[in-house]
C-alpha cells in the first residue's frame, strides 16, 4: 500500500488481522490505516463492510472511537492452526489486551494500582496530567511521599486518607476526591480523582482504577451531560462524510476543549491547553 492510486480493499484490511500473532487482538481504525499506509476514510469503509460480512466485530470505545477484531470462530481457526503441535501455548490474552486498549484510548487520565501499592498502568492522558514519563509513573507506588499531594489548606494527605487506600480497605468506590499535587517542575495542579475497585471471582480487590482530571473550576456533578447540548447525529454525519484524509472539529464545553476527528479519536482537555 502507500500508493495514492491504490484502492484499500476489504481483503487488504482482513489481511492485517490475519497477520497478527493473536488474530482476535482488537485494533483501532488508526492502527489498521497505519499498517496499510492507506487513507483512514477508505479503511473505515472497508472495516464496516467486513462487519456486514461477519468477518469482523466492532465495539465503540467512547463517543467517537471504535475497536475492531476477528470473531471468535474465525480467530479460533487461525489460532488452532498456529498452535498445532505446540503444547506450551497458553490461553489467549485478548480480553486483557482489549481492556488495556480501552484504558489507553480513553481521553480521561487513568492509572491502575495493584494491592501492593504499585502503579501498573498509566495512559497517555495520565502522563500529561501528572507531568511525568510513563515509566516514571509505573516505577512508583501510590504511597510514596514524592507525589506531594495535599489538601486545599496545605496539609499533606496521609496514606490512610488516600482514596486508593480506602478502596483497597473497603472494596467500595471513592468519588470526587480533590487535592493539590506538586509537579516535578515545581508547579502545582488542583486535581479531582475517582477510584473504583476491580474485583476478583472471590470478591477481593484485584486492582484499583483511578481516573484523574484537572479541575476546571466547575463542579463535575453540576456539569451538563455532553449529549444534552450536542447533536450527535449531525456530528456523525459530518465526520462520516469524509472518505480520504482526516477532518477535525473542535468546540468548548464547560471549560474544556473537545476535539473530535473523523478517524475516531477524541481529545479532551482544559480550554487553555488548546
Amino acid at each position: 500500500m502507500g500508493d495514492p492510486g491504490e484502492r484499500t480493499t476489504a481483503e487488504d484490511v482482513l489481511a492485517v488481522f490475519e497477520g497478527l500473532a493473536d488474530p482476535a487482538e482488537p485494533l483501532t481504525t488508526g492502527e489498521v490505516a497505519d499498517a496499510l499506509d492507506g487513507p483512514r476514510g477508505a479503511v473505515s469503509d472497508a472495516l464496516c463492510s467486513l462487519v456486514d460480512r461477519g468477518e469482523l466485530e466492532s465495539r465503540r470505545l467512547d463517543a467517537r472511537n471504535s475497536a475492531w477484531w476477528r470473531p471468535s470462530a474465525a480467530a479460533g481457526r487461525k489460532t488452532a492452526e498456529s498452535r498445532e503441535g505446540d503444547s506450551t501455548a497458553g490461553p489467549r490474552s485478548s480480553g486483557r489486551e482489549f481492556t488495556a486498549r480501552i484504558l489507553g484510548a480513553s481521553p480521561v487520565s487513568i492509572v491502575v494500582v495493584e494491592p501492593s501499592g504499585r502503579i501498573s498502568f498509566a495512559n497517555e492522558r495520565a502522563v500529561e496530567i501528572l507531568g511525568l514519563e510513563r515509566d516514571e509513573i509505573t516505577s512508583r507506588t501510590y504511597l510514596e511521599p514524592g507525589w506531594n499531594i495535599y489538601y486545599e489548606d496545605g496539609t499533606s494527605v496521609p496514606v490512610e486518607e488516600h482514596p486508593v487506600t480506602r478502596v483497597l480497605e473497603t472494596g467500595r468506590s471513592d468519588y470526587g476526591f480533590e487535592h493539590w499535587i506538586e509537579l516535578s517542575d515545581g508547579t502545582a495542579r488542583w486535581l479531582s480523582s475517582n477510584s473504583a475497585p476491580l474485583l476478583d471471582d472471590d470478591g477481593g480487590v484485584e486492582s484499583v482504577v483511578e481516573t484523574v482530571a484537572a479541575v476546571t473550576g466547575t463542579d463535575p456533578n453540576s456539569m451538563r451531560p455532553l449529549y444534552s447540548v450536542l447533536d450527535a447525529d449531525a456530528l456523525d454525519a459530518l465526520l462520516s462524510s469524509v472518505r480520504d484524509g482526516t477532518v477535525h472539529t473542535s468546540f468548548t464545553f464547560e471549560g474544556c476543549s473537545v476535539t473530535v476527528a473523523s478517524d475516531g479519536t477524541v481529545d479532551v482537555g482544559p480550554a487553555s491547553e488548546r
